[in-house]
């Protein structure tokens, strides 16, 4: 139900198509859990949920960029990846070198 709900609130225009073996079966489009409407209070309290747990696992680093992932029909399935090196985060979490292409704003301890 609240899958749908989103599905509803995002716009699909916004979104770019992302890598996937049958090209155009998977977009991404970005996504601001703060202008949820008041209807979808019950996902917003998730994704705070959500934030504090990042914030809490990657305590000098803050979630941005969020995006909506979306598979349309007949989309293959993904295959397994991370989308980040988790080394490269770990050094800017605890350095001072540039943290611009990161997921997360992070700032020095």
């Amino acid at each position: 139900m609240e899958a749908k709900q989103l599905e509803k609130f995002i716009d699909r225009r916004r979104g770019t198509y992302i890598f996937n073996d049958n090209y155009q079966k998977r977009y991404q489009v970005p996504f601001d859990p703060q202008k949820l409407p008041k209807k979808l209070w019950s996902l917003k309290v998730k994704f705070a949920v959500l934030g504090a747990f990042l914030r809490a696992a990657v305590p000098f680093c803050e979630p941005r960029n969020w995006v909506v992932i979306a598979s349309l029909e007949d989309c293959e399935r993904q295959h397994w990846h991370t989308d980040y090196d988790t080394d490269l985060i770990q050094r800017a979490t605890h350095s001072g070198e540039d943290r611009t292409g990161y997921p997360f704003a992070c700032r020095s301890p």
